[in-house]
């Protein structure tokens, strides 16, 4: 009897607990993300197809091909420009005649800066925006040799083939700027004939064009 509990007490034992899981750390591979290049600007839209040659106050040169030809909206060239066809034409005078020339009718624009300078100040921007203008002599020549007075008064952007511009006057060189505060009710003086001086400075120190040789 004494065997059997002896037997009993020396049994099978319980099994050892198991070894404790060490959790190895996982390496995190960071996910690389490729960077967006940023859109390079279309090119801009031809809409012509001649060479030029633009000659200025000091002898400077800018010539090549030119592929695309705006107008702007208004006098100053700050606002919208227009690129289509019955807006990009060159109103000349020859006497009693009149003509809308597109510009490869033309072999060349020549203009003389003269010395009637006038001031105005536009107050339908605010602030206001002070013009002074050196009022110019310009002419063209046509394709057949003819030459006539030029009246037009538009700035125009003229872009080459490898994206470089041009922003002209053919006829009255201007120098403009918005004043740096708005007009109040209760001021003592309205205009600012401090900007009135600089503009007129400006313009006897301006760089301008003088011939336009279209190709």
């Amino acid at each position: 009897m004494l065997s059997f509990f002896a037997f009993l007490a020396c049994g099978p034992k319980a099994p050892p607990p198991p070894p404790p899981i060490i959790e190895q750390p996982v390496e995190v591979i960071p996910e690389v993300v490729e960077a967006e290049l940023p859109m390079e600007p279309p090119a801009p839209e031809s809409n012509v197809d001649f060479d030029v040659k633009l000659t200025y106050s000091d002898g400077s040169v800018k010539e090549g091909h030119v592929i695309r030809l705006e107008r702007s909206e208004g006098f100053y060239g700050m606002k919208d420009w227009y690129d289509t066809e019955n807006k990009l034409t060159i109103y000349a005078e020859s006497g009693s005649n009149a003509k809308d020339f597109a510009w490869t009718e033309l072999k060349s624009v020549s203009i003389a800066s003269g010395k009637d300078v006038s001031c105005v100040y536009e107050s339908d921007w605010n602030p206001w925006l002070y013009v002074c203008t050196n009022k110019t002599k310009s002419s063209v020549i046509d394709l057949d040799g003819g030459k006539w007075t030029l009246d037009t008064k538009n700035k125009w952007r003229l872009t080459f083939d490898d994206e470089s511009e041009a922003e002209v006057w053919l006829q009255n060189f201007r120098a403009l700027e918005q004043d740096d505060k708005e007009i109040e009710l209760g001021m003592d003086a309205y205009e600012n004939p401090e900007l009135y001086s600089k503009l007129r400075n400006d313009l006897t120190t301006q760089v301008y064009l003088t011939k336009v040789e279209i190709k």
